[in-house]
């Protein structure tokens, strides 16, 4: 077994979380685990898989010279789909690390996540 570092760093949210290193393993590489409470979003990687799939038929479409139509409906599915991934991730930031800053007694780190949101909502 290799050597254990713990290091704190802030994840995306701003809020701090405890990192654990292991390196030494058979394969050479080197394992990360997370000890913190911040929001994963796993999840979206099925949707994001299946609009790899879908941009690829996209592609295939185009190169096929398919009826323009048909190769819309397909951009309008990605689109789509890329729209509820970002409203999946905005909803579990909204519900996890602004929530979470709002509920600190530190009225900066609550000023400073709607500051980030106001600026994140500018940009759809």
């Amino acid at each position: 077994m290799g050597k254990v570092s713990n290091a704190s760093e802030d994840n995306c949210c701003g809020m701090e979380q405890t990192v654990a290193a292991t390196t030494g393993s058979k394969s050479g590489r080197a394992k990360a685990a997370s000890s913190s409470s911040h929001p994963s979003h796993a999840s979206q990687l099925v949707r994001l898989n299946r609009m790899a799939g879908q941009l690829e038929g996209v592609r295939r479409m185009i190169e096929q010279r398919r009826y323009c139509p048909e190769i819309l409906t397909q951009t309008r599915a990605v689109a789509s789909a890329l729209k509820m991934i970002e409203m999946k991730i905005l909803e579990t930031h909204l519900r996890h690390c602004v929530s979470g800053a709002m509920m600190t007694k530190d009225r900066k780190k609550a000023q400073d996540k709607i500051e980030e949101l106001v600026s994140v909502l500018a940009r759809f």
